[in-house]
Parts: C-alpha cells; sequence; structure tokens
C-alpha cells in the first residue's frame, strides 16, 4: 500500500512498474513522483532482508527521500531557465540537490537507526521530461539500463555504497541522457536472484 497508485504521466513519456514481492509484505520497492521545477523523482530500492522489518524500513527511507527531494529541489527550482528542448538549459544545482538528498537520507538512518543493522540499496534520479536529462545517485543497487533500438547503449552501476551503513558516506552523482526512443530499466535483485 506504501508503492504509488497512480504514475505520475508527462507528455511524450511512459512510465510502467511492476511489483511481485516474495512474501507478503517486502523491503523492495519503487518510487514515481513530481518535484519542484516540473521534475520527476524516480527511485528503486532494496531494503535488507526481508518481511515487517524491511517494509517498515521502507517506508521510512521512501518518506525521507520524498521529503527530503522535495525541500532541497524546491530551492533548486527558483533558478530553473524557462522551459526549452536544450540539455543545458537544466540547472546547475540539480547535480548537488541529488547529492544532498542521498547524504540526508544515510545520515539520517545511520543516526537514528545503524545499531539495528539495516540498510538499502537505493537509485535515486532527477528527470527533466522536457530535455530527458537524468540525473542520478546508484547506492549500491543493481545496475540500471538505458536501452535504444539496438539493444543496452549505456549501463548505469553503482555510483557509491548502500545507504544507511557508514556516516561518511562517499556519494557520487551521474548525468546523462534519455534521448527519444530510449528506454531506462531499472529491477531488483529478485529478479537476478529468481529461480526456474
Amino acid at each position: 500500500d506504501f508503492l504509488p497508485t497512480e504514475i505520475w504521466s508527462f507528455t511524450s513519456w511512459d512510465i510502467a512498474t511492476c511489483f511481485y514481492p516474495a512474501k507478503e509484505v517486502s523491503g523492495d520497492f519503487y518510487d514515481v513522483f513530481d518535484l519542484p521545477g516540473g521534475r520527476l523523482g524516480l527511485v528503486i530500492a532494496d531494503i535488507a532482508d526481508k518481511g515487517v522489518g524491511s517494509a517498515l524500513y521502507m517506508a521510512l527511507i521512501r518518506s525521507l527521500v520524498r521529503v527530503f527531494a522535495d525541500q532541497t529541489l524546491a530551492e533548486d527550482s527558483r533558478n530553473i531557465p524557462p522551459k526549452t528542448d536544450d540539455t543545458e538549459a537544466e540547472p546547475m544545482d540539480t547535480v548537488n540537490r541529488v547529492l544532498e538528498v542521498v547524504q540526508l537520507t544515510n545520515h539520517y538512518l545511520v543516526r537514528h537507526h545503524g545499531q539495528e543493522g539495516m540498510f538499502a540499496t537505493l537509485f535515486f534520479g532527477v528527470l527533466d521530461p522536457v530535455s530527458g536529462s537524468l540525473v542520478y545517485v546508484n547506492g549500491g543497487h543493481e545496475p540500471l539500463y538505458i536501452i535504444g533500438k539496438d539493444g543496452v547503449k549505456e549501463e548505469l552501476p553503482p555510483t557509491c555504497p548502500a545507504i544507511g551503513v557508514m556516516e561518511d558516506l562517499k556519494v557520487k552523482t551521474q548525468r546523462l541522457q534519455i534521448d527519444p526512443g530510449d528506454f531506462l530499466l531499472g529491477l531488483t535483485d529478485g529478479v537476478t536472484e529468481a529461480c526456474n
């Protein structure tokens, strides 16, 4: 019930999700939500372990990412130039804001829940649906893929370790362009570890 019931729709973009938990409750989750400046937040994550404990951490991390993204990117949205198809029209601070969202989430988890040994792999990206620019952090999650008409164009491997483990997390952001006809594929290890 914590997963989004409606996926935001944008002109010229199709977004689809699929979720089949191994048990009644799960720590895997995805999220798609609107952000200031007409941007879109994209999240896919996997909380350590399974069951109710993982599901509760999933709800916490989902809320933290949403709140921190809304707060930090609201500051950034006041400086967004008019929307054009020019990929350079992206605000310069978006990279720093995405980094800040992951750092704040990690800091909260370590400070308040570090002793419980729970952690999460997390992909968090901010998509500009006008330009196709995606700024992201992959915190120890399964690689995501940009797939074009000829197959895999780009792999998005981890840019930092999983969150919730260490206070001094070295986070790196990446920026890439999603071109017309491309699609971004993300999954959790529930796919890669599945048996016949």
